[in-house]
């Protein structure tokens, strides 16, 4: 059974910012690329929700590794996985709330 995807605001802000970083940055073969890679993640997790990293902060809340440098964070409720948030490894670890 998958699990439903719902994204939070957060969540889908900060995807938002990545793409438009990308797109800036890089080129529309980049940007696709880490939207196949982040869909691919997504409907991983929502066929194996348990395969995240449990956080050490909040237990309810698991992370994966999209690329070298995002790490998506989603909760496990129900029939459901909520995605909190994409970070940036590279940004310092207090910026984490998870």
């Amino acid at each position: 059974m998958a699990y439903k995807i719902v994204w939070t605001d957060t969540a889908s802000e900060d995807y938002e910012r990545i793409i438009n970083y990308l797109l800036l940055n890089w080129s529309l073969d980049v940007v696709l690329e880490f939207n196949n890679i982040t869909n691919k993640k997504v409907h991983k997790i929502s066929l194996q929700p348990f395969i995240g990293i449990i956080s050490s902060i909040d237990a309810d809340v698991r992370s994966i590794l999209i690329t070298k440098h995002n790490r998506l964070f989603y909760r496990i409720s129900n029939d459901k996985i909520e995605i909190l948030n994409i970070l940036d490894t590279r940004q310092h670890p207090d910026k984490n709330k998870y």
